[in-house]
């Protein structure tokens, strides 16, 4: 019970955020995540982070994690390497979550200006903003398929350096019982 009242708190919240940046993005010209000035980015994020926190989001984004994790796995062992190219991943995804977002955002906008101000009623506003949640979802869900269908494309091969990497390390560490433990020289 708790969870579905935090989650409900977190859409309300996040789309009266989105509601704000709507109204502080700029009304004409080409929005994107990298172009925004940085309070903007700083809402964006936030915006973002919250859904991300979503019980459904959640379980999509770990998921998006581990398959980008294993993905890296294929060409090094390094966990500083692997680490890097998980945060590497996890940002390109909330880059690419940010721009669906202020596009959305922007259909809205156009929207609202091409049927005036007072015919856009409030109601299509909370539903727009729901359907842009919605969306997001599913650009989270779909950016983890296609993470998991490049690991699975790639599964059985293993990079040049990684293949010399598990051999040092099979080199070092023998897991062979040769039968000397017990001194056994009959």
């Amino acid at each position: 019970m708790i969870e579905i009242i935090l989650a409900f708190y977190i859409l309300f919240t996040s789309a009266k955020k989105i509601i704000k940046l709507k109204e502080e993005l700029p009304k004409k010209g080409r929005v994107a995540y990298k172009l925004l000035p940085l309070e903007n980015k700083k809402q964006v994020d936030e915006i973002i982070d919250d859904l991300l926190e979503l019980t459904e989001y959640k379980k999509e984004y770990d998921k998006y994690k581990s398959t980008s994790r294993k993905l890296a796995n294929l060409y090094t062992t390094q966990q500083e390497a692997l680490d890097k190219s998980e945060e590497k991943a996890i940002n390109d995804l909330k880059k690419r979550l940010a721009n669906k977002l202020l596009s959305k955002i922007k259909t809205i906008d156009y929207e609202q200006y091409k049927y005036g101000q007072k015919m856009y009623l409030k109601n299509q506003l909370r539903y727009k903003v729901s359907n842009l949640i919605v969306d997001l979802f599913r650009e989270v869900s779909r950016n983890e398929q296609a993470q998991n269908n490049k690991f699975l494309k790639h599964k059985g091969e293993l990079s040049k350096q990684t293949r010399i990497e598990l051999a040092k390390k099979m080199e070092s560490s023998s897991h062979m019982n040769w039968g000397i433990e017990g001194g056994d020289n009959d």
